[in-house]
């Protein structure tokens, strides 16, 4: 994207209009996608209604709480380079150019967080307790977000901290959108929930858990090769197995489902973080609802707990945040494909403050300041962007 595209982007989210731009994991393909005012923005508690329409969706946590939404094309544009017409595609369905811009992408000023480092421990704290009574009554892992909130620099450019998201995370889907429903939304996630090509019967899924920092002397690649036992602790590989079993559960159980597939866990890398990741393969007949199978899936153990209904009980009880479309999932959504992403490593940009998500799956085992510092982590994923 040039400085006119960068600055038709950041106008956008200004104007407060419905688009998406995206990079697909590995890719250098730029995609871009708007719904002008001309068209109502489609919102839905039931996600099968989508099931027909093609566009970029945009799930939240929890469908009783909030809408998912449909962004459908009045326009898009794929660029393989960072200097095409982005601003070109923009003009000819909306007219709001770059002449129209103010220079939003040189910021310059630091971003000052409202809370800090020890208020938000001690709100973590309470939170933690409180789930940790719940665990011990039966439940297996329930998975706690949090929040930091920072004062929006003045020249923040939401549009250049999509494209560093994209230098910074190669291997991550990496999306920037915005609708009047759901706000701006910036995120680098690695964790996919279900993907299916054009034209093919195949769909892939996977389990993400399992979270440690990988230091300046560690060697990825030698994780990468070896057993996982001799990287990871008993509470990481515990919380992989919780989220690999919900799936493999979920979609045995899944109406005509076929050829089911589940891989062994391996390492992989996430920026300065390595998860645990189990990937499943399967089939399934054209005629199947795509809505109907990520709703099976969300949310997974990855973000919510197991058993998912009690987990999902106990989060609403200790958290005092509505996660709003953090830990749901998004992506686009064609005929008969989809590649939609569970919305992690991710930020909400509103007009004066910014929130950065992060959250970490809470066990017996767990210790409070190992799931603290895990949390914080994750959160400089986004914090490097302001």
């Amino acid at each position: 994207m040039d400085k006119n595209d960068r600055e038709s982007i950041n106008r956008l989210i200004a104007l407060n209009r419905s688009f998406a731009i995206w990079r697909e994991p590995n890719e250098s393909i730029i995609h871009f996608i708007m719904q002008s005012e001309k068209t109502p923005l489609r919102s839905t508690h039931d996600l099968s209604e989508f099931d027909q329409m093609e566009g970029f969706i945009i799930v939240p946590f929890d469908l009783v709480k909030n809408t998912a939404v449909i962004i459908q094309s009045d326009c898009t544009q794929s660029s393989r380079s960072k200097s095409q017409l982005i601003t070109k595609a923009i003009n000819t369905s909306d007219d709001i150019g770059s002449s129209q811009s103010e220079t939003l992408f040189q910021s310059k000023t630091e971003a000052i967080r409202k809370d800090t480092l020890e208020e938000s421990f001690s709100d973590f704290t309470s939170t933690f307790k409180s789930v940790k009574q719940s665990l011990k009554q039966g439940i297996d892992k329930i998975v706690l977000a949090h929040q930091s909130i920072y004062h929006r620099p003045t020249l923040f450019s939401p549009a250049e901290a999509f494209l560093k998201a994209c230098e910074q995370h190669p291997s991550a889907y990496v999306h920037l959108s915005n609708t009047p429903i759901t706000g701006a939304w910036i995120g680098a996630t690695p964790e996919l929930l279900l993907a299916r090509k054009e034209g093919s019967s195949d769909y892939h899924t996977m389990a993400l858990a399992g979270t440690q920092l990988i230091s300046s002397h560690d060697n990825i690649e030698e994780w990468i090769k070896h057993p996982i036992s001799l990287h990871w602790d008993a509470k990481n590989v515990r919380e992989q197995k919780i989220v690999s079993r919900f799936i493999s559960e979920k979609l045995s159980n899944y109406r005509g489902i076929e050829s089911l597939n589940q891989m062994n866990p391996r390492t992989i890398k996430a920026g300065h973080l390595a998860h645990l990741q189990t990937r499943f393969n399967f089939r399934l007949p054209d005629n199947s609802s795509l809505g109907g199978l990520a709703m099976t899936l969300h949310p997974t153990p990855a973000v919510c707990g197991m058993p998912q209904e009690s987990a999902n009980e106990a989060i609403k009880k200790a958290e005092k945040i509505d996660r709003g479309y953090y830990a749901g999932f998004l992506g686009y959504k064609g005929a008969t494909s989809c590649r939609f992403m569970v919305n992690l490593r991710c930020m909400n940009i509103r007009n004066e403050d910014i929130i950065l998500w992060a959250g970490a799956g809470i066990l017996p085992s767990s210790k409070l300041e190992n799931e603290f510092r895990e949390i914080e982590l994750k959160k400089q994923i986004m914090k490097q962007l302001l």
